[in-house]
């Protein structure tokens, strides 16, 4: 596995224990979870739909979906950083 990979893994391991973190915290972590994750899907929506114009796409598929309503926008955000750095030609 080359560094990239490895400071990527950790990047999310990181964002993934603070956002549960802050979750944790609040007093309502149920609908804070739930909200985290229509957020999420509904970014991966929007950016699936304005991509299709300026040729940048996120595939749907069970991964992602989960990775997407765990992360919210934030998410998002790190895949389309990742698809940029690693997938542009």
């Amino acid at each position: 596995m080359n560094s990239g990979k490895l400071v990527l893994l950790l990047l999310f391991g990181i964002l993934f224990v603070a956002q549960s973190v802050l979750l944790f915290k609040n007093k309502k972590f149920l609908i804070g979870t739930f909200l985290t994750a229509v957020q999420g899907i509904c970014a991966l929506l929007a950016v699936n739909l304005i991509g299709t114009v300026i040729d940048v796409r996120i595939p749907l598929n069970f991964w992602s979906l989960g990775f997407f309503s765990l992360f919210g926008i934030t998410g998002v955000i790190m895949m389309l950083f990742i698809n940029v750095l690693f997938l542009a030609h």
